[in-house]
């Protein structure tokens, strides 16, 4: 987020809000919530009384093995899936967001659970986007386009990963938020993507319960 701010509301909760750079200086504003373990660790999530309003959600699929593929039917909507993270180090699963006829513009969200490492990258239908940098490594979270983050928190046990997908003609293009366990957030802009077409592909973790819901 550019300019972030962090405010506290009723009952102890705090917000953390800012812009995302979209076309040029200016974009949407973002408000995530802030969490605190017991131990003082610091996550986001997605602050509950400002998700979208969804129609009855739809079951893609119990259960994937490998990859798997759908039509979204809608180019805003939020998708869940729960995750177990399985014993391979260097596992990772992917969802691709692509337009309904090419892989012109498409974005992968993967996560590595064991690594506790997340990322956007450059999608493609034949394999795993690649390697994105983390702040600490030299990317740029703060361009809200390919870059990645580290340190996730419980994803080294079962987790569920939820996504909003919004597209308005407007914007030019696509917001991608993502939240990772209910602790930690991250979110892009994907210029020129009007999602159609999802895939979800993993090497080790289970992806299981997929469900999607127009916005």
């Amino acid at each position: 987020m550019s300019v972030p701010a962090v405010t506290e509301i009723k009952d102890g909760r705090f917000l953390l809000a800012g812009w995302i750079p979209m076309a040029g200086w200016g974009g949407s504003m973002i408000i995530h919530e802030m969490v605190q373990s017991p131990e003082g660790r610091i996550g986001t999530k997605w602050m509950k009384e400002i998700i979208p309003a969804t129609q009855k959600e739809k079951l893609l699929a119990k259960e994937i093995n490998r990859s798997a593929s759908f039509a979204t039917e809608s180019s805003s909507f939020l998708l869940t899936f729960d995750v177990e993270p399985g014993t391979d180090l260097t596992g990772k699963l992917g969802a691709l967001f692509l337009a309904a006829d090419d892989e012109t513009n498409a974005c992968e969200m993967q996560i590595s659970p064991k690594q506790k490492k997340a990322q956007f990258g450059n999608g493609q239908l034949r394999n795993f986007s690649g390697m994105e940098k983390s702040l600490r490594e030299g990317g740029a979270p703060s361009n809200a386009r390919n870059y990645a983050i580290e340190n996730l928190i419980d994803t080294d046990k079962p987790f569920t990963v939820r996504i909003i997908v919004k597209y308005d003609s407007k914007f030019g293009g696509s917001l991608i938020d993502t939240e990772i366990a209910g602790k930690r957030t991250m979110i892009a802009f994907r210029p020129d993507l009007k999602v159609g077409k999802l895939l979800l592909r993993s090497e080790e973790p289970g992806i299981k319960n997929v469900k999607i819901a127009k916005i």
